[in-house]
């Protein structure tokens, strides 16, 4: 929903490998091993003026589906694993 730190993404035909970091309300996004965005409480507002603003619970449930998006271009996803965070 905003625009990413940096970029960081692969050419076209390669996959990119991605993580995202939740802790409570603070959420990051790393691709290719780079930080490329953080939200936390900001994520309400950009919500609101988003085309996911009719969707009362976008980003703030702690379990449930995830959602995989795309803008029209042709996409593939694999390997996608959703791993508890360990305690240390």
């Amino acid at each position: 929903m905003h625009l990413p730190l940096r970029r960081a993404t692969l050419t076209v035909g390669l996959f990119n490998e991605v993580m995202l970091h939740v802790d409570g309300n603070h959420v990051e996004h790393w691709s290719e091993g780079r930080g490329i965005q953080a939200a936390g409480p900001l994520l309400k507002e950009l919500v609101a003026k988003s085309k996911f603003r009719r969707m009362p619970h976008y980003g703030m449930m702690s379990k449930g589906p995830i959602d995989l998006q795309y803008n029209r271009d042709e996409v593939w996803y694999r390997n996608i694993k959703i791993r508890p965070r360990k305690c240390e």
